[in-house]
């Protein structure tokens, strides 16, 4: 079972983290920045549609950043861990102003160390480069990865906003999952804001506890499972399931009341493993032997 969450990442969650939002017209063109890193070892492309003028775009573009206009993104949950990260609510004037190569856009100070500026086209392209890239090597053209902010007109009433990574490194493919989840709700962040429809919502605190919950369910089955130590054991499906539930929830764009419904199985699953195997401790005492011991 241990393969079901491996193959249903590979095969369906990858995809979706490489193009969520893009066309194929999208994926395929040459976006600025990409020639900082010619031969990546990965390439995502994210994009959403944003009812209102590029111009109405760029100042969100521009002043993102911990300290400044924020990440746009779930910031109850970075605060939960102390990272301090606070999003506007409108553009601050003080901040559009141009970013010099090198200048420094903060993620979060106590986490997360902050990525300097790779290239800034007013109006265009954000792009930043990787942490360890010096201000030297990017005037030269040169970068280790790409992190691209680009608002793409498409008509004189509408805009794409479109965010695309170029990478090569390990650890960046490992976090690329978790970039991805922030990262798609700083895109709807900025599309909300910038329509003005954006307000404090309950789904930016319930969506991120049902990952939870679904991560604890599937935590607690492979545990029992891995005790149990039967390959077919009803806890391996179950912890089989539940990753793939997290993947799920993580994901893909749910309604309320499914995204509630799947949370709501896992959590129960998870407790009626846990009363079966108190029900079996019991038994095994009744039995006259530790719950540790084995029938020959």
């Amino acid at each position: 079972m241990g393969a079901v969450p491996a193959t249903f990442f590979a095969l369906a969650v990858v995809p979706r983290i490489r193009a969520w939002g893009a066309t194929p017209d999208e994926l395929s063109r040459v976006w600025p920045g990409d020639d900082l890193v010619p031969h990546p070892g990965f390439v995502w492309t994210n994009a959403v549609t944003v009812e209102r003028p590029a111009g109405d775009v760029w100042p969100w573009i521009t002043q993102l950043g911990q300290g400044r206009g924020g990440l746009y993104s779930y910031d109850w949950l970075e605060n939960a861990i102390l990272a301090d990260v606070h999003s506007a609510a409108e553009p601050v004037p003080a901040l559009q102003r141009p970013l010099r190569v090198g200048e420094a856009v903060v993620r979060m100070t106590r986490y997360a160390p902050y990525n300097p500026v790779a290239r800034y086209d007013p109006g265009r392209a954000l792009v930043l480069g990787a942490v360890t890239d010096t201000p030297d090597q990017l005037r030269a053209g040169g970068a280790s990865s790409t992190w691209a902010f680009i608002v793409d007109p498409v008509d004189d009433r509408r805009c794409r906003l479109v965010v695309r990574s170029r990478n090569g490194g390990v650890a960046a493919r490992l976090q690329g999952p978790i970039q991805f989840v922030m990262q798609r709700r700083m895109m709807l962040g900025i599309k909300q804001r910038a329509e003005g429809v954006w307000s404090p919502s309950a789904a930016d605190v319930l969506v991120p506890l049902s990952w939870f919950v679904a991560a604890a369910a599937a935590a607690v089955h492979g545990r029992r499972a891995l005790r149990a130590g039967r390959a077919q054991s009803p806890a391996a499906v179950l912890a089989g399931l539940a990753a793939v539930g997290v993947q799920t929830l993580l994901f893909w764009d749910m309604r309320a009341g499914l995204r509630a419904v799947v949370t709501t199985a896992l959590a129960v699953s998870s407790r009626l493993s846990h009363e079966a195997a108190a029900s079996g401790r019991q038994r095994d005492t009744a039995r006259g032997r530790t719950p540790e011991e084995k029938p020959c």
